[in-house]
């Protein structure tokens, strides 16, 4: 870790939303959890002292309150952050659909099959970016209406209400549509990442052994690697989808396992994006 990663990081938008979406997961998780509430009531609110000098007890309901308005708020904040991210999901599902109609391209030893796998990965790719953006694209829609000012309402709560959970079903099949595209990626690690072919025993002589014993396990290197990191997306994607399966009723949940499922999530998912600036800060001090 350095101080550069930390401020590169701070300042890249995902890295901003992760960071946003691990406190709000906090605070769901003092709301929810009776023990956690307890013990952060006194430090929020002040404990009062009567004439005689006798503390009066904290009032439990009244932190609860504050901190889910805490919470609310730096929801909006998050939601105001993705406003205009259906945008780039439309065009990532508008190229990825292009590419459907295209030939594929088969790389030197890959196999017929694995270009049919190529193709079910863009297809269900292609999918996941449609409903990401359909779902962003209602939430942005009932934003107004998600501020809660006295008397400024596009829909109206009863309608704004039902657009906002039409929005969670897309977002749930969003999810379901990455964890197969994750899992169709994972098979197709050997193929993207063909091993060096191993040289004819008469040309063995001429060729470093060392080197191509190097060159084996760099690439052996790299299909772990991808490995871990699709693995963890695919974890991440397949435990987020009881978020909006919650909200629909598909996949009931209690408020306090809400608060530890965005926590791990949101720690799976920030850590990539925590990677990629560690990347870029190594990249610019070179």
């Amino acid at each position: 870790m350095s101080f550069q990663q930390l401020v590169l990081f701070t300042a890249d938008a995902n890295g901003l939303e992760r960071s946003l979406r691990l406190v709000q997961a906090l605070l769901q998780l003092i709301v929810s959890v009776p023990v956690l509430l307890a013990a952060a009531a006194p430090w929020l609110l002040p404990v009062a002292v009567d004439k005689a000098g006798a503390t009066q007890p904290v009032a439990i309901e009244g932190a609860a309150v504050l901190l889910a308005g805490a919470r609310d708020r730096v929801n909006l904040v998050r939601r105001v952050l993705r406003m205009f991210m259906f945008v780039g999901c439309f065009d990532r599902a508008h190229r990825l659909y292009l590419s459907l109609f295209s030939a594929p391209e088969l790389t030197p030893g890959q196999t017929a099959q694995a270009g049919r796998r190529r193709q079910y990965d863009v297809f269900f790719d292609a999918l996941a970016a449609t409903f990401a953006g359909i779902y962003l694209l209602l939430e942005t829609a009932v934003l107004v209406d998600a501020l809660g000012v006295p008397g400024l309402a596009v829909w109206g709560p009863a309608r704004a209400e039902w657009l906002d959970i039409e929005g969670q079903r897309y977002w749930f099949l969003s999810l379901s549509c990455s964890v197969l595209v994750g899992m169709l990626r994972m098979a197709s690690v050997a193929d993207d990442l063909p091993l060096p072919p191993a040289a004819e025993p008469t040309e063995k002589e001429a060729v470093d052994a060392e080197q191509d014993k190097r060159a084996r396990q760099a690439v052996q290197e790299a299909r772990r690697n991808r490995l871990v990191a699709l693995g963890r997306r695919v974890v991440a994607d397949a435990v987020d989808v009881l978020l909006p399966g919650a909200v629909v009723g598909w996949t009931p949940l209690a408020p306090a396992t809400v608060g530890w499922v965005m926590s791990f999530t949101t720690l799976l998912t920030g850590y990539d994006v925590w990677l990629r600036c560690g990347q870029e800060a190594a990249a610019a001090s070179m």
